[in-house]
């Protein structure tokens, strides 16, 4: 882990001195007192940051120290954020000076982007508003507005950079993020998915909630709850073995004795054994507190566990956008049902797609698939998938089976090829025919190979009706297949 840190940041060093930076505007924020129910801020910084802008909160959060008038007072309050930037020095010298004695959020149509984003993220540690005295902070509501980076950047001396470095490990901020806010990039990194949110350790409300603990939910649950675990893995394994989807069961749902909704889910993630159960005590009054907790255990009943706190948002599939799960009202709870806003699983590669007839590759031509994975609440699916050619022809396969792109064994799928009944396989050898395949899948593997043909994932659909063969062969799989194959 700590080879890989270094890594990490030599990588951000040699792009902040290579250019990057953060925006720099020359007007004050303006820090007041304010409260938000919604929210639950007690100050609202507006306007771009600036250099006496620490010296300034630092007086606030005195005096709103020493008012002991509050009805219900927490250690450090919550500040609302409305700021397109401004210096980045401003912004480290807040964090440096105030780090732990606030925790922040973004409301509604607002926007924190910038030097105001680093200071966002330094929110973590604070203990929160009144509605919500307990949660801690990073809270962006599902119509806020989220951006690292961005254009106009300026250049970072040394000192700065060290800091930045610090704060990495300080406020779990994650290394996209400082690369996003350090590289001279015309456009900003958005928070935008709840897959985002989960990686980042960013929370989102006030947002809808599930009516129920489904399988889904409990897979989406343990899905985004896992996955800084499986980024730390990437980091801390030099053998890591495909991490980004883990091997799993299938969920099971319980009632616990004081009635909250469990669900367990077993997982493998590189290797090593993990059990995810799902506490969910469902929606209550706070608008943006958590509704149960996840539980991690790896290696068994006496292996390490981890815990995270369970929000609605994830509770829904990591591509699910965030604005997608906002409320009609922010103050009433809004339960809905999970299938209803959860985002399609999609995935999109570049490949070789073709045709045989006959045993024979009769055409080929340059495609992109893209696969999208619709999923109801009791994890059936329908996966559609479209190959588009580049003269604009598009070809329609789907097949209906289990979420996640695996099938149960006591289903069978049923698979269409531009609306006929087909037949689909995978193979990772096509061979001259061997293990079933037409010859003409290893004429559409020498062409992906430039004739080497050792190893070629291909996907297959035959027609059931004509018994033609539609077959696409991805960049990416034979990249990684010829690989393989050289190691043997």
């Amino acid at each position: 882990m700590t080879r890989a840190f270094l890594v990490r940041s030599a990588a951000i060093i040699c792009v902040a001195l290579g250019g990057g930076g953060l925006p720099s505007n020359a007007w004050a924020a303006d820090v007041t007192l304010h409260t938000d129910a919604v929210m639950s801020c007690y100050l609202r910084l507006d306007g771009s940051l600036d250099s006496g802008d620490a010296a300034m909160l630092d007086q606030i959060l005195t005096h709103y120290d020493d008012d002991t008038t509050s009805r219900d007072h927490p250690s450090s309050p919550r500040i609302c954020l409305n700021s397109e930037g401004g210096d980045y020095a401003a912004a480290l010298d807040i964090i440096d000076r105030l780090g732990g004695r606030f925790s922040t959020a973004i409301a509604a149509d607002d926007t924190c982007a910038g030097a105001c984003a680093l200071l966002f993220m330094a929110g973590r540690k604070g203990d929160g508003g009144t509605l919500d005295s307990r949660q801690g902070g990073r809270i962006v509501h599902p119509k806020g507005t989220l951006g690292f980076g961005g254009p106009g950047t300026t250049l970072l001396d040394t000192r700065q950079i060290a800091q930045l470095i610090a704060l990495q490990s300080e406020y779990s901020i994650h290394s996209d993020i400082l690369l996003a806010m350090l590289e001279a990039s015309p456009v900003a990194r958005t928070l935008e998915t709840a897959a985002q949110a989960s990686l980042w350790q960013i929370r989102i409300g006030p947002a809808v909630m599930p009516d129920r603990l489904s399988p889904l939910a409990v897979l989406s649950a343990c899905t985004n709850a896992s996955t800084p675990l499986i980024d730390r893995l990437r980091f801390a394994d030099d053998e890591l073995h495909n991490p980004d989807w883990p091997e799993r069961g299938t969920p099971e749902l319980h009632t616990s004795g004081s009635g909250s909704e469990v669900g367990i889910l077993p997982l493998r993630i590189n290797r090593h054994d993990v059990m995810c159960k799902v506490s969910y005590q469902g929606a209550h009054s706070l608008p943006a507190g958590r509704v149960g907790i996840v539980s991690l255990t790896m290696g068994g009943g006496d292996g390490a566990q981890f815990y995270r706190s369970l929000y609605g948002p994830m509770l829904f599939t990591p591509p699910t956008r965030l604005s997608r799960l906002a409320r009609q009202s922010d103050i009433v709870p809004e339960p809905v049902a999970i299938a209803s806003r959860n985002a399609p699983d999609r995935t999109k590669d570049e490949g070789l797609c073709g045709v045989i007839s006959g045993g024979e590759l009769t055409g080929d031509f340059h495609c992109v698939r893209t696969e999208s994975v619709i999923a109801d609440e009791a994890l059936n699916a329908l996966t559609r998938t479209t190959f588009d050619t580049d003269d604009g022809t598009q070809i329609i396969a789907t097949a209906t089976g289990e979420y996640g792109r695996s099938w149960p064994d006591d289903m069978e799928p049923e698979f269409t090829l531009d609306g006929a009944p087909a037949e689909y396989w995978r193979d990772g050898m096509p061979d001259e025919g061997d293990n079933g395949n037409d010859p003409g899948a290893d004429t559409a593997c020498r062409i992906m190979t430039d004739g080497r043909s050792q190893w070629c994932p291909t996907s297959f659909w035959r027609d059931k009706k004509t018994g033609d063969v539609f077959l696409f062969i991805a960049d990416a799989d034979r990249k990684s297949g010829l690989a393989y194959a050289s190691q043997d």
